[in-house]
């Protein structure tokens, strides 16, 4: 029997509901059905409800449980077959969502002027973002933070054309 280690660089998020974001690919080096165990912070081994299917060849998809991520720290696998026995290290469980940071970062200070998340909504909106409108009578092109015209104003920008030259000069 042989056994295997790999390391995988990779952040999940505690009690993780989102069942695509707990799937992780593993490459078993041979085609066979395994049982999935689970070291939690450092624990010793003990069995889980998580799967592990055939992707392609060698590479399968484990898809992990909530009760996979319960606890704060590292988390390793093992994956036991009848020929291989597979360890995969380097995942870290945490207890923050970086992506619902940020947007209560965006949501709750963007209208500060000079700050970070000001700064970022200002971007985020900029991209086409929010409410868009063209006035065609004054060739200017208006920005809003917001669904409909009433928002607050971000940007206004003028559009001239000179020529085969279109400039568009943002005013704020």
């Amino acid at each position: 029997m042989a056994t295997r280690v790999l390391i995988r660089s990779l952040s999940l998020q505690k009690s993780e509901a989102t069942n695509s974001l707990r799937n992780i690919l593993v490459d078993l080096a041979t085609v066979e059905t395994v049982t999935v165990s689970v070291s939690k912070a450092g624990g010793a081994f003990t069995s889980s409800s998580a799967t592990a299917s055939q992707v392609d060849g060698p590479l399968h998809v484990v898809a992990l449980t909530t009760d996979d991520l319960d606890t704060v720290g590292e988390l390793a696998l093992k994956l036991v077959g009848t020929t291989d026995t597979t360890y995969v290290y380097g995942i870290t469980v945490h207890d923050h969502n970086p992506w619902s940071i940020f947007s209560s970062l965006v949501s709750t200070a963007k209208t500060v002027t000079g700050s970070i998340a000001s700064l970022l909504n200002r971007i985020y909106r900029r991209v086409g973002y929010g409410y868009i409108s063209t006035d065609t009578s004054t060739n200017t092109v208006v920005t809003r933070d917001g669904s409909s015209g009433n928002s607050d104003l971000l940007l206004t920008q003028t559009i001239d054309t000179v020529g085969n030259v279109t400039t568009i000069t943002p005013t704020e």
